[in-house]
């Protein structure tokens, strides 16, 4: 599992904490933050000529709850994380809390974005799960259906 921290430029205020808006999301992989799943990013669907809407579900298992946000971000030629977008609409998930608990019954997420706030080119997604408490962000799985544009 890789757990990554963001390196910063400008400010940007979220709900009740306050991201550090990055450049790139700098990451290591590290066994001890491999504590268990953070979620997956199931789907990528085009809602228009150059829309799409991204969504999944995510969670801290560390803290038994829905992730405080997730970060949409796209890969650059040197393979690095490029944040782009913050979600933090959540969904119902019935499916999750089904399999891990009613604690994780509003644990998804969805978030459009314009192909606008992306550099030419770009055909990979990536989701992350945020924490606030430990300022990491966990890479989310993907299905056969989410990621790709």
């Amino acid at each position: 599992m890789k757990a990554c921290s963001f390196k910063m430029k400008s400010i940007i205020t979220i709900s009740l904490f306050i991201i550090i808006g990055s450049s790139f999301i700098s990451c290591a992989q590290n066994k001890s933050d491999n504590k268990g799943e953070y979620g997956w990013f199931d789907r990528l669907d085009k809602i228009s000529d150059r829309t799409y809407q991204a969504s999944g579900w995510a969670i801290l298992p560390d803290r038994k709850e829905p992730a405080d946000a997730v970060f949409l971000a796209y890969e650059n030629q040197k393979n690095e994380a490029i944040l782009f977008k913050i979600v933090v609409q959540r969904t119902i998930r019935s499916d999750v809390a089904k399999s891990l608990g009613q604690t994780y019954l509003n644990v998804g997420w969805e978030g459009s974005f314009s192909l606008d706030d992306l550099p030419e080119g770009t055909t990979k997604i990536s989701a992350w799960a945020y924490d606030t408490d430990t300022g990491k962000s966990f890479l989310l799985k993907v299905s056969e259906i989410g990621g790709r544009l």
